[in-house]
């Protein structure tokens, strides 16, 4: 008998795998949430820094979307 049948057929191996796999996936997943957390942060600090120093262009812009949600959804 071969190693490869023999581990093939054992099922701890395979639930090791399975849970050295499931770990690996886990891990990426959350150094992509911290990714994606970090770049959130950095727009939102840009965002408010341009609002900082353009507050009249900030105000026309969220004025904009206001009357453009509001017209979208129709509330009347």
């Amino acid at each position: 008998m071969s190693t490869t049948s023999r581990t093939a057929a054992d099922p701890k191996q395979k639930t090791s795998r399975l849970d050295q796999w499931s770990e690996q996936v886990i891990q990426t997943c959350d150094e992509q949430q911290e990714d994606f957390i970090k770049l959130a942060d950095r727009c939102g600090d840009a965002i408010c820094e341009y609002g900082r120093r353009q507050p009249g262009v900030a105000a026309l812009a969220i004025l904009g979307l206001g009357f453009f949600v509001g017209w979208k959804l129709k509330p009347w």
